[in-house]
């Protein structure tokens, strides 16, 4: 069969939409149910998050879907 399966083709695009929820957290500083709330992620100290500081959270949150989303990409067919 060419191209790809469903399941891939399934699996890349839900991994994509998780990691675009999560990344609410690096542009508005809190998840979707977290802005309805009206939460914000603040520093240890209780001031807002630096936007450093939100990447790098993003980004160790959500580093087994950034990988996973690498190898789905790289393993087509």
């Amino acid at each position: 069969a060419d191209g790809a399966s469903p399941s891939w083709l399934a699996g890349v695009v839900g991994t994509l939409v998780g990691l675009a929820y999560g990344s609410f957290e690096i542009f508005k500083a809190a998840s979707p149910g977290g802005i309805v709330m009206k939460l914000k992620i603040k520093n240890e100290y209780g001031s807002d998050a630096s936007q450093e500081v939100l990447i790098k959270r993003y980004c160790i949150k959500y580093c087994a879907s950034i990988f996973q989303f690498i190898a789905a990409l790289t393993t087509i067919g």
